[in-house]
């Protein structure tokens, strides 16, 4: 990050910002979200005074709430002294304040200014002097440990079916200004509205985005755990009407959404978007120093990217599906999970009212007899023979085997024919044979050198490799079973055949007595 410059960084941290639809992940990405940070917040939580250091920075916080930005050290410590004091079970006094202010200063979590009214002479050292003020990234680090204990506390969830309406009337708002807009000259006031409608539909689409992934992943949590019988059957009752409702809703609103979306992505409106543009950019122009405002975005690539969302087939419709198909699955578990529960009831109700049975039964009554009808193992005794303690059972009949004669087996498939064997060639030969078929048609004369055969196929130079090799490997024999043979003239040639070169020693192609094999 070190060797890059300004504008080069400035370049890349906009891609990062703007990709969409990315197959891998950027460069350096990791790198460009640490860039502006303070990794001292993680030392802050880490820190064997993380609890003293959160005590004066949530004291800063709720100054400021106040509408105290930039409290004195003496009023900070008054506030803040009493929970220091519980937390450390003894005394805290302004040495150990000062310290922790210290630190907490170093780590740039908080910034100090003289009060320059109380100063009375350059040896006035008290510390009321100073002013301290939280920094911007400490202040949001403390906003989201606020929303992290609150959401521990009491989990809050935005339905999206309020998302959707609301995203519904933002749209037909938004059109009712685009209209309102005149194509010469645009009402800065207007065209503010316009831009913050646009940029707060893309908030509410990412709004839906979790609020539809947390609500998945809560109904895959269901399938983890078991349930008594009255939870179970609450929490079927619950799906039964979400299926029935909640899908349906969000199915009729994403239907009235994109007919909307496409009208303000229509060529009618893009006059109109580029005079927003303009005069929005116009008036940051003269406000770049007095107020801190967000670049314009681009109105046809923020309504693309809502309309891909809402679409048929979009992230939307997937996202349901997949929350259909999660609380489907819950619905299959918690229903055959009920079903056990309830076999296993009335085996216990049927147990208990055994155990009320003999409860009732005279003492001098027995009640073995009923006892071995109770744990008797499912099974039946299917023994043909009667017998019992006095009677005892026939012997089993010997098994009689049945003597066959052995015969002869009996062939279904007729012999096959055999021919003459001398019909019969080898695999070897084949191709030898092949190969003087090669050399016959690309040479008319004999004696003849292999170089200047017709060759025009790839093929051709694997065969000259393949005839070198029979004809000068082992003496020639294989290649005098086809009546040829080959002489090394020792000099140098090519062959170039479909833009492939075969550079090797001259070879003459000359006839040969056929060899017995």
């Amino acid at each position: 990050m070190n060797s890059l410059s300004e504008s080069d960084f400035a370049d890349k941290a906009q891609q990062l910002l703007q990709a969409e639809n990315v197959a891998a992940l950027q460069n350096l990405s990791g790198s460009l979200l640490l860039h502006f940070q303070n990794p001292n917040l993680g030392q802050l939580l880490s820190a064997e005074r993380a609890e003293f250091y959160l005590n004066i920075l949530y004291g800063l916080l709720l100054f400021r709430r106040n509408h105290e930005l930039e409290p004195l050290h003496d009023d900070v410590f008054q506030f803040i002294q009493s929970a220091q004091q519980n937390l450390a079970e003894g005394e805290y006094d302004q040495n150990s304040f000062g310290q922790d202010i210290r630190t907490l200063e170093r780590w740039e979590l908080i910034s100090k200014r003289i009060e320059r009214e109380r100063l009375r002479g350059y040896k006035d050292t008290r510390r009321r002097k100073f002013r301290y003020r939280i920094s911007d990234q400490a202040l949001s680090f403390l906003q989201w440990l606020e929303d992290q204990l609150r959401d521990a506390l009491e989990p809050q969830g935005t339905d999206t079916r309020d998302l959707l309406e609301e995203v519904a009337g933002r749209l037909r708002e938004l059109q009712r200004l685009l209209n309102k807009i005149h194509k010469t000259d645009a009402d800065p006031e207007l065209a503010r509205s316009a831009t913050y409608s646009l940029a707060r539909l893309g908030h509410l689409t990412l709004e839906i985005n979790q609020s539809l992934a947390d609500f998945n992943a809560r109904l895959i949590s269901f399938t983890l755990d078991r349930y008594e019988i009255a939870t179970a059957q609450a929490i079927l009752r619950e799906l039964e009407h979400f299926l029935e409702n909640y899908l349906k809703r969000i199915t009729v609103l994403r239907r009235e959404i994109v007919p909307e979306l496409e009208k303000l992505a229509s060529p009618r409106f893009k006059p109109r978007w580029e005079l927003c543009r303009d005069t929005l950019a116009e008036e940051v122009k003269h406000t770049a120093m007095l107020m801190r405002t967000r670049s314009i975005p681009d109105a046809g690539k923020e309504l693309a990217r809502l309309v891909r969302f809402y679409e048929i087939g979009g992230q939307l419709d997937q996202l349901c599906t997949r929350v259909r198909s999660s609380a489907q699955n819950v619905w299959r578990k918690l229903y055959t999970h009920l079903r056990e529960l309830e076999r296993k009831s009335h085996r216990m109700e049927d147990l208990k009212d055994r155990i009320r049975e003999l409860s009732v039964l005279p003492e001098e009554q027995t009640r073995s007899g009923f006892i071995n009808e109770l744990i008797a193992p499912a099974r039946m005794v299917a023994d043909m023979n009667y017998w019992d303690a006095v009677e005892k059972a026939e012997p089993p009949q010997p098994r009689q085997d049945q003597h066959t004669v052995k015969q002869v087996p009996i062939s279904y498939l007729k012999p096959k024919p055999k021919g003459d064997p001398g019909s019969v060639r080898s695999l070897n030969e084949e191709k030898l044979i092949r190969l003087r078929k090669w050399i016959e048609a690309a040479h008319s004369q004999w004696p003849a050198p292999l170089s200047q055969g017709a060759y025009s196929e790839f093929t051709d130079l694997s065969s000259m490799l393949e005839l070198a090799r029979h004809g000068l490997l082992g003496n020639g024999r294989n290649l005098a079973k086809v009546d040829l043979h080959l002489d090394p003239a020792g000099t140098p040639v090519s062959v170039e055949v479909d833009e492939r070169l075969l550079e090797f020693e001259e070879l003459m192609i000359s006839k040969a007595q056929k060899v017995d094999s």
